[in-house]
C-alpha cells in the first residue's frame, strides 16, 4: 500500500527503497501480470493487448487511484509522495537500471547484498511465445498512457513520447531490425 494511506507513516524514519518503471513498459508488463493481467488467449495479440490496457486505464480516469482494481496500474507517485508533495519513500530505484541502481543503495549502506541475475528470476508469464512489447503501443493507447500516468513521467523522470516521436523512434528500431527490451 503506498505509505500516505496510513494516518502515520509505518515506515516512520526508516531508510526506505521503492522501484519504479517507465509507464509504457509497465503497462505492457501488466497485461501478461499473471495476476491481474489480460486473462483471454491470444496473448500475442497487438489489438486485443491494447484494448486491454485502455479500458484497464479509462475505468481510472477520473476516479480515485488509489482505490480501484486492488492498487495495480496506480501511477506510482502515489507510492513515492503524500498529497502535499513531498518525498516519503527515500531512495527510488529504477527497473531499467535495477542491478546498477540496488548496487549503488547497497553500497551507500556498506552493504553486501546483491540481486541475484535476471536469468534467475525467469516470470513464467513471459514465455519465449510472448512477443509484445511497448513497440506494439498504439497511439491512441500512447495518448492514455500519457494523460494518467503524467505525473510518473515527470516526477521520474521518463519521456514522455508523442504520437510522432513514437512512430519515429520505433519505425528507426524496425529498421535496424532491433527489438525494445524491458
Amino acid at each position: 500500500l503506498p505509505p500516505k494511506l496510513f494516518t502515520t507513516n509505518p515506515y516512520g524514519n526508516t531508510p526506505t527503497f521503492t522501484i519504479v518503471r517507465n509507464p509504457y513498459t509497465r503497462c505492457v508488463s501488466e497485461f501478461y501480470c499473471k495476476w491481474k493481467g489480460y486473462k483471454g488467449g491470444d496473448l500475442t495479440n497487438v489489438t486485443v493487448m491494447n484494448q486491454w490496457i485502455q479500458q484497464q486505464i479509462r475505468s481510472r480516469l477520473g476516479g480515485n487511484q488509489l482505490f480501484t482494481k486492488a492498487l495495480h496500474f496506480t501511477p506510482q507517485q502515489h507510492y513515492v509522495y503524500d498529497d502535499d508533495g513531498s518525498q516519503i519513500v527515500r531512495h527510488v530505484l529504477r527497473y531499467e537500471t535495477l542491478q546498477l541502481d540496488f548496487h549503488n543503495l547497497m553500497d551507500s549502506y556498506n552493504l553486501t547484498i546483491q540481486l541475484p541475475d535476471k536469468s534467475h528470476g525467469v516470470n513464467i508469464a513471459r514465455t519465449s511465445t510472448v512477443k509484445l512489447t511497448a513497440a506494439n503501443l498504439t497511439a491512441s493507447t500512447i495518448a492514455l498512457i500519457n494523460e494518467y500516468y503524467l505525473e510518473d513521467f515527470q516526477k521520474f523522470g521518463y519521456t514522455l513520447l508523442s504520437r510522432r516521436t513514437w512512430e519515429s523512434k520505433f519505425r528507426e528500431l524496425a529498421f535496424a531490425n532491433q527489438t525494445l527490451q524491458y
